[in-house]
């Protein structure tokens, strides 16, 4: 089993217009790999979505819908595989999961903004849009650069299978 962080219900109140105070962060879940329904595509098609609908956010209104789907449905599946204890890559990649990381506060700092009506029409929406779109090149980059799947075999994810060998990664690049 894999611990995933779910925040996701945290993050959802946010959108829902409820404070922290009335969200409780809860724990982790103990979910089988095989229970995961990843998005279809890639790794290149998901932060190529992201960064898609992030260059139309629009100031007016902050994309606080958008941003919170897109870091659903998206970004924590990049956490899930690539992140400092992710499927694909464990601990072998801190360099890369410090870059996941990084996407996921500038994520966080998105939503912020999004929620915050007097900061969406300030200059600090196209920044932090600007900031996260970079930091998820930045993870982009080092997937590709450690030569990972873009997305973990079909058999490894049904077979509760945690880490490719390090054989399988090589071969892919």
């Amino acid at each position: 089993m894999h611990r995933i962080c779910s925040l996701c219900l945290l993050t959802t109140g946010l959108a829902c217009g409820q404070g922290p105070a009335s969200v409780e962060a809860p724990g982790t879940l103990d979910v089988p790999t095989s229970a995961l329904a990843f998005p279809p595509g890639d790794t290149d098609d998901w932060i190529g979505e992201i960064l898609t609908e992030l260059a139309d956010i629009r100031p007016d209104d902050g994309g606080a819908a958008t941003i919170v789907r897109l870091y659903i449905g998206r970004q924590e599946y990049l956490e899930i595989l690539y992140g400092p204890a992710g499927l694909l890559t464990g601990e072998r990649y801190p360099k890369l999961g410090q870059r996941v990381r990084a996407a996921e506060q500038a994520f966080h700092d998105l939503m912020a903004i999004s929620q915050d009506k007097d900061a969406r029409t300030s200059p600090r929406l196209p920044v932090a849009v600007e900031h996260l779109s970079e930091a998820l090149r930045s993870v982009r980059e080092g997937i590709r650069s450690a030569g990972l799947p873009l997305r973990p075999p079909e058999a490894d994810a049904k077979a509760n299978i945690a880490h490719p060998s390090e054989d399988r990664a090589a071969a892919r690049s």
